[in-house]
């Protein structure tokens, strides 16, 4: 799985604000719908959250760089550090402590409003600790990397999804466990790889992520 690109440019907080995603409605903008209206979710709130995303790394990257864009703190719990090394010095131009890379998971500095915590597990659904207590203005970004059974809790137990392209069997698995109509099933297996499906309680929601020149410097390409 590649890197991030890191060491070969560093930007300003002025240049970052200037590329970053604008804001809407106190939300993160996710992308655009096929109207090119903006989509954006309401990334924390004064009650925990927990949104599921089933994909790749890179789309976890991308909503971190986009979380990191709003002020939040972001803390990644992931058994392959070395992929993850490098986001807040590439997303931030600088060493900041607002980015924190582990491999255990364990508490958390309390989140505020105006400092909320975006925290990614990106570990096998066997290794996801739920138990651990969940806080106001932090929100759990859980990445399932491939979509098996045994991450169906966590999607049910996810007030939002986000989906990237997925394979036949993935797709009736998701059907299944969000109640998908068929053709959007369907659509999930040839979706181009700058899109993301996004499933909450207003049903779903097809969506191009329309990467900033940043982002993609960074981050590059999209990809699962």
């Amino acid at each position: 799985m590649p890197r991030l690109r890191i060491g070969s440019h560093s930007v300003s907080s002025t240049a970052l604000t200037r590329l970053s995603p604008a804001r809407y409605s106190a939300g993160l903008v996710l992308g655009a719908d096929r109207r090119r209206t903006p989509v954006t979710v309401r990334m924390f709130r004064p009650e925990p959250g927990r949104i599921a995303l089933v994909g790749g790394v890179w789309a976890g990257q991308l909503l971190a760089f986009r979380a990191l864009a709003l002020g939040a703190r972001v803390t990644v719990v992931t058994a392959e550090p070395a992929v993850w090394n490098g986001l807040g010095p590439a997303a931030l131009g600088r060493v900041d402590d607002r980015v924190e890379i582990r491999t255990e998971p364990g508490a958390v500095r309390p989140a505020t409003a105006q400092r909320p915590t975006l925290l990614i597990h990106d570990v096998p659904p066997a290794a996801l600790n739920t138990a651990l207590p969940e806080q106001p203005w932090q929100t759990r970004l859980t990445i399932v990397r491939r979509l098996e059974p045994a991450a169906w809790p966590t999607l049910k137990q996810s007030g939002l999804c986000l989906l990237q392209r997925l394979g036949a069997a993935e797709s009736s698995l998701a059907q299944h466990a969000l109640r998908l109509p068929q053709e959007s099933a369907r659509f999930l297996q040839v979706m181009a790889d700058d899109m993301l499906t996004m499933v909450g309680t207003d049903g779903d929601r097809h969506l191009w992520l329309h990467q900033t020149d940043l982002e993609r410097q960074v981050l590059g390409p999209p990809r699962r």
